[in-house]
């Protein structure tokens, strides 16, 4: 049976070690098969401090595709989800939203878009500011009613 969860301790931010969790296999099913997609770090966010049957779980990716994006930090996506506790050792989550944001654009398309030696135009930078501004928010049906 095991220990029941414990909220206070599972609040927090964990880097993810493994996963069967779809939103994020998907990801590295594309890595494997596009040798420009680049998965990096991924950890689950729980938000469920003072809350005694479930909360909110962000499963927060780090993208990238070299040399469009910054190698490391290149983009993230986050999956929310609400979860409620259905049992001594299980969630029931219930998919909310997909967001894309926090986009960093690489120095060598930065320079592309405003190059650094000819004076830079209203709509180069707007165009740069655009994308360090950017977030796109899906938000997740559920197309399956019930647990």
């Amino acid at each position: 049976m095991g220990e029941p969860i414990d909220l206070v301790k599972l609040d927090g931010t964990w880097r993810l070690q493994y996963t069967s969790a779809p939103d994020v296999l998907v990801l590295f099913e594309a890595a494997a098969r596009l040798p420009f997609f680049k998965v990096g770090q991924i950890f689950q966010k729980f938000e469920c401090r003072d809350k005694s049957d479930g909360g909110v779980i962000c499963n927060v990716v780090r993208w990238s595709v070299p040399p469009l994006l910054e190698k490391e930090e290149g983009a993230t996506l986050v999956v929310s989800a609400k979860f409620d506790v259905v049992s001594v050792r299980n969630i029931y989550l219930q998919f909310e939203e997909v967001t894309v944001q926090n986009i960093y654009i690489s120095e060598e398309l930065q320079a592309l878009i405003a190059p650094a030696i000819l004076p830079r135009s209203f709509l180069s930078l707007q165009i740069l500011q655009f994308i360090r501004a950017f977030k796109a928010q899906i938000p997740v049906t559920n197309t399956t009613p019930g647990r």
